[in-house]
């Protein structure tokens, strides 16, 4: 028997893909995210937390009311389990997905809270591994440069 492959309880064989320690820890940081930014949604939904005004999606939307808020992290939320999934599974389009998330993270940090200077620093430093990891890492999710010879 193959060493990638291992029997079935129900017979027959399965393929084993052992997910790499470095995905995981990434794949776990953006859990973390997520659940963070989730249960913060719900808790501004909910009233226990109360939002301040800020600008969101690249400064263009001014976010006062508290639904807004909840939905704004709730979309962030839902986007950073997705990113998650995808890369802990190794599915090659996440790939790309979460390169858009993190270059729009820093992004936005760097547009919308320019009075926050210790945030955003940490907000793009955090990207900024993220971004290089996911450079190093392509050839695990499929992703190919092509070398002119």
């Amino acid at each position: 028997m193959n060493p990638e492959t291992s029997e079935n309880p129900r017979g027959g064989t399965s393929r084993e893909r052992k997910t790499p320690l470095d995905v995981r820890i990434v794949a776990y940081y953006l859990y973390a995210n997520s659940l963070l930014f989730l249960s913060l949604s719900f808790f501004i939904a909910t009233g226990v937390a109360s939002p301040q005004p800020h600008r969101a999606l690249l400064g263009s939307v001014m976010v006062t009311s508290r639904l807004a808020d909840s939905i704004d992290k709730l979309t962030a939320g839902t986007l950073f389990l997705f990113c998650a999934w995808g890369l802990m599974r190794r599915v090659g389009f996440t790939w790309w997905f979460s390169l858009i998330v993190f270059i729009y993270g820093s992004t936005n940090a760097l547009l919308v809270l320019p009075e926050q200077q210790i945030h955003v620093a940490i907000s793009i430093a955090i990207d900024i591994v993220l971004i290089v990891w996911l450079y190093l890492r392509r050839d695990l999710y499929g992703i190919c440069v092509k070398k002119n010879s």
